[in-house]
């Protein structure tokens, strides 16, 4: 967990910024160049990722908008996680009931940093066993600044940030979007 508010404040001091991007990806929503792929979130959130990493210390994955689109959602979900890579933190949010979701959101499985949990009782446990952090979260966390320690917090985009663009730009459309977020803080 130490590691997790370390990484962050690191991430947060050599971007200069608090935002993590919330990544719920859906398929009435995506950009109308995007909806030809049979398998359009992978190459919708690489996009993204490629267009955002250096403005945002995190991704948001909401697990909910993967798992809509079943075992080609899974396989997006996981490679995303592997394009974001080990710099930047990756937030898996369900949020989780229970305490039987641990060994799927270990680095041999889904290989994220945080997982967000529905009853703050559960934490204790994926804190003590798993290598990432844990923390109660309400359903909806888009939009939402999370308070993770007295001194550090994400602002969470919200929904419209993802839908900022629909063209063949979206992602710079989601970039310019992010800036002028920054810029406003």
């Amino acid at each position: 967990m130490a590691d997790f508010y370390t990484h962050l404040r690191a991430l947060q001091a050599e971007r200069d910024t608090d935002i993590a991007l919330f990544l719920n990806p859906r398929v009435a929503a995506l950009p109308l160049p995007i909806q030809r792929y049979d398998d359009p979130f992978l190459p919708y959130c690489r996009a993204i990722v490629d267009a955002t990493a250096d403005l945002v210390c995190a991704y948001v994955l909401d697990f909910a908008s993967f798992m809509a689109m079943s075992a080609p959602g899974a396989r997006s979900l996981e490679r995303i996680i592997g394009i974001i890579g080990q710099e930047t933190l990756k937030l898996l949010h369900g949020p989780f009931v229970g305490t039987a979701y641990a060994p799927m959101l270990e680095r041999t499985a889904f290989d994220v940093d945080c997982v967000t949990l529905y009853r703050p009782e559960d934490v204790p446990h994926y804190r003590a066993n798993a290598p990432y952090a844990a923390f109660q979260a309400d359903v909806d966390i888009s939009g939402q600044t999370l308070s993770l320690a007295p001194d550090l917090a994400l602002r969470v985009t919200d929904d419209r940030m993802l839908l900022a663009g629909l063209g063949e730009d979206f992602a710079d459309q989601v970039r310019a979007a992010l800036i002028a977020m920054k810029e406003s803080s």
